[in-house]
């Protein structure tokens, strides 16, 4: 362990002193096999007595087009559910059969196609990049200019409306072009017959000068990660704090399932 795992070594150190009945942790896919790891299981099940369960799960699990792939786990005084995987295996799904999953994948569900009725995509295309878009988005705001698309097109990684897929997006978003996110192919000044000529979907092979591409907007990374329909910034708040918030957050659909879980009698 390095210094970074010190303020979890330190908590490790303090719970078997503490009166407790739930804990869940959070981290990065990769800190299953470390040394913290280790020291994180060894103080929940051998001096708290604590049950616990582990996952390694993203967004694209549960049919949300967006990855992020993180280390969960759930730890409670009480036996788990029998519908959960054996303590030491790392299940790298959510058992969506289990009563409170099927009722928070359900409000997932009906809030999806909430944002489908606003979409512009056919409904032929369940949990695709078109349902959560915004309209009327500010152009010089959001979009790349064809410089800035020819020097990096090969660096990054384009979406388009149809698309069941997008990247984790950080918190440097929209400040650094490599590795911080997809960006989004929304080209609809063509022709069809030229469409369909080069096929549907394949948006990818028309020459960059005819391709409008964008930054995905805060309100749409917000919709990836399933912030609820109320949500939203404060006015005061700046484009570049909105992302680099967003960067730090969870997916709330995966997280309210596995909170589910963890609280399950």
């Amino acid at each position: 362990m390095d210094a970074r795992s010190s303020p979890l070594s330190r908590v490790m150190e303090l719970l078997p002193s503490v009166d407790f009945q739930y804990i869940f942790v959070e981290n990065v896919a990769g800190f299953e096999k470390s040394d913290a790891h280790e020291q994180l299981i060894d103080t929940l099940v051998n001096k708290c007595n604590f049950n616990v369960r582990e996952f390694l799960l993203s967004p694209t699990d549960l049919g949300i087009p967006n990855s992020r792939l993180r280390y969960y786990l759930l730890g409670r005084l009480n036996p788990f559910h029998s519908s959960l995987s054996e303590s030491g295996t790392i299940s790298t799904s959510i058992p969506t059969t289990v009563e409170p999953v099927q009722r928070i994948l359900d409000e997932h569900r009906r809030w999806w196609e909430s944002m489908r009725r606003n979409s512009e995509i056919s409904p032929d295309f369940p949990h695709c990049i078109g349902d959560i878009l915004e309209r009327d988005v500010d152009t010089e705001a959001f979009c790349l200019p064809p410089t800035t698309m020819k020097k990096y097109w090969n660096a990054v990684d384009v979406v388009d409306p149809s698309s069941t897929h997008s990247c984790c997006f950080t918190k440097a978003y929209h400040h650094y072009m490599t590795g911080t996110g997809s960006l989004l192919d929304c080209t609809t000044d063509i022709q069809l017959d030229e469409l369909t000529s080069i096929g549907f979907g394949n948006l990818n092979k028309l020459p960059l000068e005819r391709r409008k591409v964008r930054y995905f907007t805060p309100t749409e990374v917000a919709r990836l990660l399933c912030y609820p329909t109320e949500f939203s910034f404060p006015d005061q708040m700046s484009l570049k704090a909105k992302y680099k918030a967003l960067g730090n957050s969870v997916n709330v659909c995966v997280v309210s399932a596995l909170l589910s879980l963890l609280f399950y009698k």
